[in-house]
């Protein structure tokens, strides 16, 4: 016999979470890079997942903000190899199944020569297994000005929980080529979820009980409940054997008394 845990809450707080949830947009982390990470030159929430090929870098600094008072650079030059600068963000919470729009500005500045400019949405389940991505994109930053790049349509898979941003840039493989990048006011929003008649959801208040327990892969648990404990507690079935999946399950009972105590136990 395994006992569960068992969570008190109304149904109502329940759907109203559910509301929250579906109404929230991803928020990208210090967009405008104007927070400072471990030092002024790093940004939180962003870090450089690739730097090599060259006298590269990739710092947020003051010299050519968009908007507010910050941005970040990327610097490529080469050595005779192909210099590749790549940073990005990860763990942006996204709704599975929303459409999003990616949006930046980008600013190549004078003298640039020989780059290749891409980003990547990836997209990932609760247990931070990709679930797909946009795979690495082309677009044209600004000439010695920002440029907005947007990016309308994107569809986080059903099983998406978060999503990472990457911002790959690549320099030629030449001494005489090399180039400077500026980005400003990174956003992944969504707009069709918490606006008008069809996401909208009448809240009944229900009471209930939530039952959560760590239930193995594979493993069928019985839920059970009681009016009273006592040496001669008879136990009732609460609906069917449930499969674990690996992870914490909860099985929701809006019954009330006398349904007052329950029990999980695993069927082998």
């Amino acid at each position: 016999m395994k006992p569960g845990s068992e969570t008190r809450a109304g149904l109502m707080c329940w759907a109203i979470c559910v509301l929250a949830a579906c109404g929230a947009p991803a928020q990208v982390q210090n967009p405008g890079f104007e927070t400072a990470g471990t030092n002024s030159s790093a940004a939180a929430n962003w870090t450089v997942t690739q730097a090599s090929g060259g006298p590269v870098y990739a710092v947020r600094t003051n010299d050519n903000p968009h908007a507010g008072s910050f941005n970040y650079e990327v610097r490529l030059a080469s050595t005779g190899a192909g210099p590749l600068v790549e940073f990005a963000q990860t763990g942006v919470p996204v709704i599975g199944g929303a459409t999003y729009t990616f949006s930046f500005y980008a600013d190549r500045l004078t003298g640039s020569a020989g780059d290749s400019d891409q980003y990547n949405i990836q997209w990932f389940n609760t247990n931070s297994v990709s679930v797909g991505q946009t795979g690495y994109t082309g677009y044209t930053p600004g000439t010695n000005v920002y440029a907005q790049t947007r990016v309308n349509g994107l569809a986080a898979p059903p099983t998406a929980a978060t999503a990472s941003i990457f911002f790959h840039n690549a320099g030629a493989a030449s001494l005489s080529q090399s180039a400077t990048l500026d980005f400003d006011d990174v956003s992944l929003t969504t707009t069709n979820v918490g606006v008008g008649p069809t996401n909208q959801f009448q809240i009944a208040v229900v009471p209930g009980v939530g039952i959560s327990w760590f239930a193995s892969n594979n493993v069928s648990y019985q839920i059970q409940w009681a009016t009273n404990l006592s040496t001669n507690t008879v136990w009732n079935n609460l609906g069917n054997p449930i499969a674990g999946n690996g992870g914490s399950n909860t099985v929701f009972d809006p019954a009330g008394p006398p349904h007052n105590f329950y029990q999980v136990l695993s069927v082998q």
